[in-house]
């Protein structure tokens, strides 16, 4: 059995704009990284899609605070599952859904094989950054429970209003 849950993301980080700022100026900006270290940095280098990375791409985590545009690691990340690697979709003419255009992006599956369940309650995205990760989107979602020996997979589909 599989549960979707579908759930609107408005929640790019500070570090999102932070980056494309520098990308966009060539100036080197100063960001926090996931363990809260300043770094100077030009842009992000990739969505990594190394299987086992648990600090880049799709991650998951227990947390339940609010988002902040301040943000820059998620409140308490899950370690305990396997890491699937990151599935990056080849980008194509976004489909029309009523007044909106959507494309997904990218898809990452965890398995469960600690021994007990695990309550998902947060998801974000981390790109790296030279050699270091920064969380660029946070979102605290409604608790999703994952019993051992199951898969929760979570995808994101941008779309924009047309």
């Amino acid at each position: 059995m599989v549960n979707v849950v579908e759930q609107e993301s408005d929640s790019f980080l500070q570090n999102f704009l932070l980056l494309l700022k520098a990308a966009f100026t060539g100036i080197a900006v100063s960001i926090p990284d996931t363990a809260n270290v300043s770094r100077s940095c030009l842009g992000f280098s990739a969505l990594a899609a190394s299987y086992g990375i648990t600090n880049s791409n799709i991650v998951i985590g227990t947390g339940n605070t609010a988002v902040t545009p301040t943000d820059y690691k998620l409140q308490n990340q899950i370690t305990a599952m396997e890491h699937v690697p990151l599935l990056v979709v080849q980008p194509t003419v976004p489909a029309l859904n009523g007044s909106y255009i959507e494309c997904m992006i990218c898809s990452r599956s965890f398995n469960n094989r600690s021994g007990a369940e695990i309550d998902v309650n947060e998801i974000g995205i981390c790109v790296i950054a030279s050699t270091y990760s920064i969380l660029i989107l946070r979102d605290v979602v409604a608790m999703v429970p994952v019993l051992n020996n199951q898969t929760i997979q979570v995808a994101y589909k941008f779309r924009t209003a047309v």
